[in-house]
């Protein structure tokens, strides 16, 4: 038993000193509101990232709308308008009338495209209903 006992002192004489005991002391109302908050701070985060979304979704939406914008400003820059929308007339135009409408002098043109190449034909009905309602025998 001696020996056992020697081992032991042996063991307990290499060990390091300890310094001095770490004690924690704990904030109840700060650990309180952790413990409390798993709920809140899971709504925070998902407050977080539904105004991130949306903020995308906004950013997108404008960089479509600026997309849109300048494919239709180069149709337009490709399209060459008939001559009477340039002012030079082709005989296009039948009367005019000028008129005061809230303050301002206004020209209204009557145009007849009939005559120009620009037209594409008489606005009439090929069918004919019949005059008479057709009797059906039996």
């Amino acid at each position: 038993m001696f020996c056992i006992s020697s081992f032991v002192i042996a063991i307990l004489q290499m060990r390091k000193p300890k310094g001095p005991k770490l004690s924690l002391v704990f904030d109840e109302d700060k650990r309180k509101e952790y413990l409390t908050g798993f709920r809140k701070r899971k709504l925070e985060r998902k407050k977080k990232g539904r105004l991130l979304a949306e903020e995308k979704l906004a950013e997108e939406i404008k960089a479509v709308k600026m997309k849109y914008r300048e494919a239709a400003r180069k149709r337009l820059e490709g399209l060459s308008f008939p001559e009477f929308f340039e002012g030079s007339s082709i005989g296009t135009v039948t009367a005019q009338e000028q008129q005061i409408v809230d303050d301002h002098k206004v020209t209204f043109e009557h145009i007849d495209l009939t005559n120009s190449h620009y037209f594409m034909g008489v606005n009439k009905a090929d069918f004919q209903p019949p005059s008479e309602p057709e009797k059906i025998g039996k």
